[in-house]
């Protein structure tokens, strides 16, 4: 279990806190932005594997398969947003699982101990971002409805708050890495 929740960690801090905003732009454009992207599923389990460079075959399928998943999100989109966003997320949990099998001496530097809490602070930032997609997907409200309704609030600062959040925990997640 934890080599299959270390996994999901690198893909969550690849995925939302290091996919910054331009990268993200670039990624939705280009094959080299989303080539970027994808490398960044490459290098990010370097730092949380022992002897990550025993694993780099694996990890660089990781990128491969992390790639292929996102082109196929960018060029067949699936509406509504919110619908595609799920199915993007639980897609890419659900291709990490042949990974335990090809890796299964991996072993995790993040101590097991707090491997659960660290998910759980890295899923704060797809949920804030779900939300917010979600917003997107409604319809706006009528003109005389109220003006801040929690949609309108979920709007304006969700993608922020995750993007403060999720930093805040890579930073967290590093000093753990550091300190074991």
């Amino acid at each position: 279990m934890a080599l299959f929740a270390t996994l999901l960690i690198s893909h969550l801090i690849a995925d939302f806190p290091l996919q910054a905003g331009w990268i993200y732009a670039w990624k939705m454009r280009s094959p080299l932005g989303l080539t970027l992207h994808a490398a960044l599923h490459a290098i990010v389990p370097l730092a949380l594997f022992r002897a990550p460079l025993m694993w780099w075959p694996a990890f660089y399928a990781l990128a491969l398969v992390h790639y292929q998943i996102d082109w196929a999100k960018i060029n067949h989109p699936i509406r509504p947003q919110t619908r595609g966003f799920v199915l993007d997320q639980l897609s890419h949990a659900v291709s990490l699982i042949p990974f335990i099998f090809l890796i299964p001496q991996a072993e995790p530097v993040i101590p097991a101990r707090v491997l659960a809490l660290d998910l759980i602070l890295l899923m704060l930032p797809p949920l804030l971002l779900l939300g917010w997609t979600a917003t997107w997907d409604m319809q706006e409200p009528r003109p005389d409805s109220r003006p801040h309704t929690i949609f309108t609030w979920v709007r304006r600062n969700a993608l922020r708050i995750s993007q403060i959040f999720g930093m805040a925990t890579v930073l967290l997640v590093a000093f753990q890495i550091w300190l074991n």
